[in-house]
């Protein structure tokens, strides 16, 4: 690594009087031309005073909070104090704000891009191509550079999206949680790291999470650290770079190029060697002299040299505050239907002579664990709603200590059930009878309070779901993926950046507010900066609660409803659903009534156990499993950890032993750990391993070997997606055909890491490691790899005429020919669009259009259709066999979970 100054961090030390004011102003006092840069951004304001030959004479970093056009007229004060106005020559702005500000005093404006691009190539002329990272504060930019003859042409760029991730405000959030100072210490404490744990990098809520998790692990601060700066790293790689090549020497510029613990691990996921990852010594300053070096090549010399500070002064005089400008909303107004009851029938309990009969539903969710007892009527008996705070089975030990001791000796569980993301590992701990989804839980807990109800709005902590209901029949859902903008969470991280109370404060300010600003729906780490800017106005908090709670129904409308149906009986769920202002907001925004049903926080766990009910009453026959109250509340139980080696993926596996039982393990990204040993000796437990078998042995593929006839041209098929179903067509096809088939190894992080930095947009996580299977066979360096469009499937189903397969796999091989298109070497990728649905002999024609790319006969082609149908056809009759011999063994008394 060659790095100038990577410790300039303080926010209003400049380089000047770091490195000797008085030598700076001689400086300025001896050259006769002077050109002024300005780079104002989203967090910082950075100035910079350049001689004749372009050299830095005076340069001052400071922090915006806010208040950029402020900051830039203190620091322009400061430069015009030392100096002479008569001797510059040329001034520029650059940077999110720098197009208001030269339009406000004057002076030209350059794009960041070619800014940042310009002055790297006037820093390392002698590089002939290069990458530039640029990371700000809520801005992130990779620029592939083509230096030839010094003219910092920019041949690709990338930026971020509205998300912080991989920004510097991404990592000042976090440091401010772990109460780090983040412009030296955190920096200095990454480096010091030797076991760096994963995290996640593209949600600042989600992190936040993994590092409460660590924290509870007692993992030292430098390791989380550590682990910030490696996701960051990651998270810029793959969904920045999306597949794009680095082209080496990297140079770093920005605020975070100051981190060192960033240095370190763009040098760990790039795998860069010494002095291939530069940081510049005036790195923060590098947009600002970039734009001073585009516009003095315009020729506009001599007309900027009056930059006309006193607009600017002029203009913060008459703007005492931009929050006349701010964009509003409508006043909230309450909701137009009743607050809801939580009626527990607690008398039903107490008139009780004998036990009632009752279930158990448990909701273990990402922030809240929820407990709820119901009779057979499906009246709440009891229920406790409180914090998981990232130890599911203690939460799970308390709340179902809480509801033992409201209900112990009055009810008898017959059946129980787990949902949430936690549901498995509670379920085995419980003795659960049965195991739900989120989804189809919460449509059975709406279900009950209001029979009629064809939407869901369900806001947790971390996660938020939609979901579509016709005759009480879950029809459609979508989810929250990787932004926790819609979110509760989102609401917490505000409320606490304003200092007030979530469950108290927020909706009685939030309905004081007759103007509630308008926050839009953007990333809650870039919120922060829009609420502070707006409070340092003077903005009055009620007016910016308000204007949350319209922000996160923004947001979720917009990233998880998105044009999805939604009906006239709308139920809004979830612990957020306590917020009578989010609530009011939802109201407003869609214009119609939506109901808060009672026990809205546990409606989870409500349906969980009135489907445990309908389940165990067609089976009365079968015990409930459930190990009882106090026997869950009481039990000692000890959790390690262990690393499982039997595949690459190398898992950290989470090992719960009970007394007098067999250990419970979560973790694992198979289900070695999750069967119990009973389970592995039945048949059921090989139900996959004999698929797999199957599937290579009727391809022809089975024990494939690496000595391979290099007399004979290669095939690649990449293992993924839609050939995990037709390998034995397509491995007899072409083996019939006389050519020698490869095919790729298994998944492991290394095909995933190699698809995730494949991939040009950001598909599910199965196409990026198609990718990934798709590079390593490019690896191989096999002379075709196979990739068919799928353009119809064959329908098994009279009724089912239609039968398509998904956009991102019918249009995978277009895609990787675009990926991949600089790295195939002699490997050419073979695509033809094949059409099973529709007729024999349409099907036909398009093996024939392979056969001819291949320069193989039509006599030849129908040989080798014929054989790969045939054995196509002998594996699918040997799955059906084999799924009519495992359910005959489960024997009747299993038929439920089949």
């Amino acid at each position: 690594m060659t790095k100038g100054d990577v410790g300039m961090g303080k926010e209003t030390e400049s380089i000047a009087s770091r490195q000797g004011k008085q030598n700076h102003i001689e400086s300025l006092h001896s050259e006769s031309n002077i050109f002024l840069g300005i780079d104002l951004g989203s967090t910082s304001s950075d100035v910079v005073v350049l001689g004749e030959g372009l050299n830095v004479l005076f340069c001052d970093y400071r922090r915006t909070r806010g208040r950029p056009l402020e900051t830039v007229s203190a620091q322009l004060s400061d430069v015009f104090k030392v100096i002479d106005p008569s001797k510059m020559v040329l001034s520029a702005a650059t940077g999110s704000v720098g197009r208001f500000l030269s339009k406000l005093v004057d002076i030209p404006f350059v794009n960041e891009v070619p800014a940042q691009a310009k002055a790297v190539s006037r820093f390392y002329p002698d590089f002939q191509e290069a990458t530039i990272i640029e990371m700000g504060g809520q801005d992130s930019k990779l620029i592939f550079l083509n230096n030839e003859n010094g003219q910092g042409r920019i041949r690709d760029f990338t930026l971020n999206s509205v998300c912080a991730a991989g920004t510097g405000s991404f990592l000042d959030q976090q440091a401010q949680r772990l109460g780090i100072e983040i412009e030296r210490e955190f920096g200095e404490l990454a480096i010091q790291s030797r076991n760096v744990p994963r995290m996640a990098g593209r949600c600042s809520v989600f992190a936040k999470s993994d590092m409460i998790h660590l924290q509870q692990q007692a993992t030292p601060v430098c390791d989380i650290i550590a682990g910030l700066c490696l996701a960051l790293a990651r998270n810029l790689k793959s969904n920045l770079g999306c597949g794009r090549e680095f082209v080496k020497p990297i140079v770093f510029t920005g605020g975070v190029a100051a981190n060192i613990g960033v240095v370190r691990a763009l040098e760990e996921v790039f795998e860069l060697k010494q002095g291939e990852l530069i940081v510049p010594e005036y790195h923060f300053f590098t947009g600002a002299i970039g734009a001073v070096m585009i516009v003095r090549t315009r020729g506009s010399e001599g007309k900027g040299n009056h930059i006309k500070i006193d607009k600017l002064e002029e203009y913060l005089q008459s703007q005492d505050s931009t929050l006349g400008q701010a964009p509003r909303r409508q006043r909230l107004c309450k909701p137009s239907l009743p607050r809801p009851g939580s009626p527990v029938y607690g008398s039903v309990l107490t008139e009780a002579v004998q036990p009632i009969d009752a279930y158990l539903g448990v909701d273990v969710g990402s922030l809240s664990t929820n407990v709820a007892v119901l009779d057979r009527q499906k009246r709440v008996l009891a229920k406790v709603y409180l914090m998981t705070a990232g130890r599911p089975l203690e939460a799970v030990r308390q709340g179902l200590d809480m509801v033992g001791k409201k209900v112990s000796g009055k009810v008898r569980i017959l059946g129980a059930a787990t949902t949430g993301s936690g549901r498995y590992l509670t379920g085995d701990f419980i003795g659960a009878d049965v195991v739900i989804n989120e989804i189809t839980a919460q449509a059975a807990g709406a279900a009950i309070v209001n029979p009629k109800v064809d939407t869901i709005f369900e806001i947790g902590g971390q996660d938020s779901k939609y979901i579509s209901l016709k005759n009480g029949v879950v029809v459609d859902f979508e989810m929250n993926h990787a932004c926790a903008a819609g979110t509760g969470s989102f609401l917490e991280e505000q409320a606490q950046r304003l200092g007030i109370k979530i469950d108290k404060e927020f909706a009685e300010l939030a309905f004081k507010s007759d103007r509630p600003i308008k926050l839009g729906e953007r990333c809650t780490v870039f919120m922060e900066s829009d609420l502070l800017n707006y409070q340092q106005q003077g903005a009055k908090t009620s007016d910016l609660v308000a204007g949350l709670s319209y922000s996160i129904v923004a947001n979720y409308l917009n990233r998880v409803v998105g044009r999805r149906k939604i009906g006239d009986n709308i139920c809004f769920q979830g612990g957020t659903a306590f917020n009578e202002a989010v609530w009011a907001a939802f109201e407003q925004v869609t214009g119609k009534p939506i109901m808060v049903p009672d026990h809205h926080e546990v409606t989870g766990a409500i349906g969980a156990a009135s489907i445990a009910a309908e389940v165990m009453t067609d089976n009365a026959e079968h015990k409930s499993k459930f190990r009882g109250f106090q026997n869950v509340a009481c039990v000692e139980y000890s959790v390690e950890s262990f690393s499982c080696e039997h595949c690459p993926n190398d898992c950290e596996i989470k090992k719960v032993q009970l007394p007098g039982s067999e250990p419970l393990y979560y973790g694992s990204r198979c289900d070695r750990y999750n069967l119990k040993k009973k389970d592995r000796k039945t048949k059921t437990a090989g139900a996959f391993e004999y698929r797999t078998r199957k599937l290579f042995e009727f391809a022809g593929l089975a024990g494939q070997g690496e000595n391979k006839d290099q007399t004979k041209t290669t095939i690649g098929i990449p293992m993924t997606l839609i050939n995990w179903q037709f390998l034995p067509l397509f491995g007899r096809f072409f083996k019939s055909l006389g050519f020698d088939v490869v095919i790729s190894g298994k998944t492991d992080k290394r095909i995933i890491h190699k698809g995730v930095e494949a991939v040009t947009a950001q598909p599910c996580f199965p196409v990026k490691v198609a990718y990934g299977h798709i590079a390593e066979l490019v690896e191989k360096q096999v002379d075709y790899i196979f990739l068919p469009s799928i353009v119809s499937a064959m329908a098994n189903y009279p009724q089912n005429r239609e039968n398509k397969l998904c956009p991102y796999v019918q249009s995978l091989p277009y895609q990787a020919k675009t990926a991949f298109y600089d790295k195939l070497g002699r490997t050419k990728i073979l695509s033809v669009p094949l059409r099973f649905g529709e007729g024999k002999r349409i099907l036909n024609n398009t093996f024939f259009d392979l056969g001819r790319e291949l320069k193989v006969s039509v006599a030849a082609v129908r040989r080798a259709v014929k054989a790969g149908f045939s054995a196509q056809t002998d594996f699918e009759r040997a799955l059906r066999k084999k799924g009519r011999e495992i359910i005959i063994s489960l024997g009747p008394e299993q038929k439920l979970f089949v």
